[in-house]
């Protein structure tokens, strides 16, 4: 509510059937409202945004021609805006009628403004109590629909998963048969042809364990708790032993500090980001380093490596699913691992972002929370 969460006043639409307004709006700002006034040809939105009013007052007689003005004007408003009647009239009947159940307090027209002025303050504040509640539970439900349209993700998922492999089980099968039964019987092409298809169904299942994985990083918690960074590093680089080998990489890690996070997935995103680093090499022995910094916001994790570098305008990019460049092309790989990597840490409070240049390298940052004693 604008009066409450700044130094603004609190607006009031005002809605005048009867008499003057000029000293009616110099009283209201002097008491420190905002007072916007309606004409009978105008509309609400013609002169404030009714998600900014914070009560309506209805500043007029008995006579019933003039309640369908106000009627109308009424239905436009939120629900928990609350209305105040100044009238000469002590009867409310139709006025309770035409106000949906949102009058206030109805005051008799004087030359006093005292009590007009205390009912407009206490209905602004039990407006701005209604909308918090209202708010409260808006953000509730959303909550709600948030927790199952995740839920729904995750299952879409794993039909899709259970789904897609089974046909390509299929495919795989009958590959076979054909190589194994009638490989002697094929001319060259058609052994080309069917290598193809064999070397694609490897990728296809990788694709599937990919956007299965990507779907359940948005279920639940992550078990955050206090990891030491050089432990999370060692797994990662186990994992990678192979690879590594095969490359002639050169790790280097220095002391890490702690960070507040879980285990596996943080594995999972140092694990690719290595595996990048040493599919990504350059014409030289690939070499990457990993350190870190504390600051007050956490700690910043740098990997740092000598492959072939990432222009500036994908620097973004390359962090969406399926996102993958022309030069990486030749490299197999399914364009899901570093937007699993930003997923990730953004799940765990953090940020990924990238530094590099074209044959220059390439240098990932990672943002992670510290554990909570520090």
């Amino acid at each position: 509510m604008s009066f409450a969460s700044s130094a603004a006043p609190p607006s009031v639409l005002v809605v005048a059937t009867a008499g003057a307004i000029g000293d009616l709006e110099h009283g209201l700002r002097a008491k420190g409202f905002d007072p916007v006034f309606l004409k009978p040809s105008m509309q609400v939105g013609d002169v404030l945004d009714p998600a900014r009013c914070d009560a309506m007052l209805i500043d007029a007689s008995r006579r019933d021609s003039e309640v369908h003005e106000p009627s109308k004007t009424i239905s436009r408003l939120p629900q928990w805006i609350p209305i105040v009647l100044r009238t000469t009239d002590a009867g409310q009947s139709e006025w309770e009628r035409v106000s949906d159940g949102r009058l206030f307090a109805s005051i008799e027209r004087s030359d006093d403004l005292g009590p007009l002025v205390a009912a407009l303050w206490q209905a602004c504040w039990h407006g701005a109590a209604r909308r918090a509640i209202e708010l409260e539970a808006s953000l509730r439900n959303r909550d709600v629909m948030l927790a199952q349209s995740k839920a729904e993700i995750i299952d879409f998922a794993a039909v899709c998963a259970h789904d897609l492999r089974s046909p390509l089980l299929t495919v795989s099968g009958y590959c076979d048969l054909l190589r194994h039964e009638h490989g002697d019987h094929l001319d060259e092409s058609a052994k080309r042809y069917l290598q193809s298809i064999c070397n694609a169904i490897p990728r296809m299942n990788r694709l599937i364990d990919d956007l299965a994985a990507y779907a359940r990083l948005g279920n639940g918690s992550n078990g955050a708790g206090p990891l030491e960074l050089n432990e999370v590093l060692a797994d990662a680089v186990s994992n990678l032993d192979v690879s590594i080998r095969a490359a002639n990489a050169i790790i280097e890690i220095d002391r890490l500090p702690s960070v507040a996070g879980n285990r596996s997935r943080l594995v999972q995103v140092f694990q690719n980001l290595l595996d990048n680093a040493i599919k990504f090499r350059g014409k030289t022995r690939p070499a990457v380093r990993i350190s870190a910094s504390a600051d007050g916001e956490g700690v910043v994790v740098r990997v740092a490596d000598n492959g072939i570098g990432i222009a500036a305008e994908h620097h973004e990019s390359i962090f969406r699913v399926f996102h993958r460049l022309a030069r990486s092309r030749e490299v197999p790989g399914t364009g899901m691992g570093l937007a699993i990597c930003r997923r990730i840490v953004e799940s765990h409070g953090g940020r990924i972002w990238v530094e590099s240049q074209p044959d220059r390298g390439a240098t990932f940052f990672v943002r992670l929370p510290k554990p909570p004693s520090e």
